[in-house]
């Protein structure tokens, strides 16, 4: 049944009983599973030339993670930067964006988008600098409204195409 939704060139395998369990020790089992490469997750791999870029400073909750990829995959965005502080146990920042409950929060969207991992919020905002990508950030803490980004654009004359929304 899943041969014929791939393509000729993908590889199959069938997996141990004790491999699934060890992979999905919940209990609850998709029907099949996938194995991909990470790309490369350097700041540098973004466009910044076109379209809206997010970026999400330390999200803790992987299923909220994958829930912003997924909903700015629909709202048109086309690169994601996400900031995580290095973990003294040493887990990685591309373990914690690829995390089972990440990837299956957002639907897919992080095998579209394109994505960026800094350790530094501090790394993006000088990039951001560097090529004149104009900010806009917000935050849960904020206190006072500000514009709308459609005020900001007719009434700042910032480009559309040229954002980077900071949550």
């Amino acid at each position: 049944k899943l041969r014929k939704k791939c393509p000729n060139r993908t590889e199959m395998a069938l997996l141990s009983t004790g491999l699934v369990n060890k992979l999905y020790p919940s209990g609850k089992r998709p029907e099949s599973v996938a194995l991909a490469v990470v790309p490369p997750l350097e700041l540098k791999r973004i466009n910044h030339s076109s379209g809206t870029m997010l970026v999400l400073e330390n999200i803790q909750d992987p299923g909220n993670l994958g829930t912003m990829l997924r909903s700015a995959e629909a709202f048109g965005t086309e690169s994601v930067v996400c900031t995580f502080p290095k973990l003294p146990n040493g887990t990685s920042s591309a373990k914690r964006l690829f995390s089972r409950v990440a990837i299956r929060a957002s639907m897919g969207s992080i095998f579209r988008l394109r994505l960026a991992i800094c350790n530094d919020i501090q790394d993006v905002l000088h990039y951001c600098k560097k090529h004149a990508i104009p900010v806009i950030a917000s935050t849960p803490c904020s206190r006072s409204a500000y514009l709308s980004v459609n005020e900001l654009i007719r009434e700042g004359g910032i480009n559309q195409n040229r954002i980077l929304l900071a949550v």
